[in-house]
């Protein structure tokens, strides 16, 4: 029959020595606390990340649009309330107005990257 093994016999080499340097509950408060704020510090970042993606869809670019026979073009409209869109600037059936999706959705990824890369470099610190 097998001696039962302690959790002491299940430390790795790293463990007791750290322990033995800076004692069983110090390294495992440092450590905690250390692991603690980098979650607040992800969190913070991701929160962040997130409300600046929400606040692009309350208010996205526009485009205004023009179209008769052959003709198209579209130029930036600015940014504006999603409810509250621009009206075109000619007011005639061939011009409109509508969301710059292409733009709204590369800022989009653009934030989403900023944060990944904010939260992967808050782990390394």
């Amino acid at each position: 029959m097998k001696p039962k093994q302690t959790t002491e016999d299940r430390k790795t080499p790293l463990q007791r020595l750290t322990e033995k340097h800076f004692g069983k509950a110090d390294y495992a408060e440092k450590r905690q606390k250390k692991s603690s704020l980098f979650l607040k510090k992800q969190k913070k970042i991701l929160i962040a990340g997130v409300i600046i993606i929400f606040l692009m869809g309350l208010f996205p670019p526009w485009l205004y649009t023009f179209k008769r026979n052959s003709t198209y073009s579209e130029r930036t409209a600015g940014y504006s309330f999603i409810m509250d869109s621009p009206t075109p600037k000619l007011k005639s059936i061939a011009s409109g107005i509508k969301l710059d999706f292409s733009k709204l959705f590369l800022q989009w990824f653009l934030v989403v990257i900023a944060t990944g890369v904010g939260i992967y470099l808050s782990k390394k610190n």
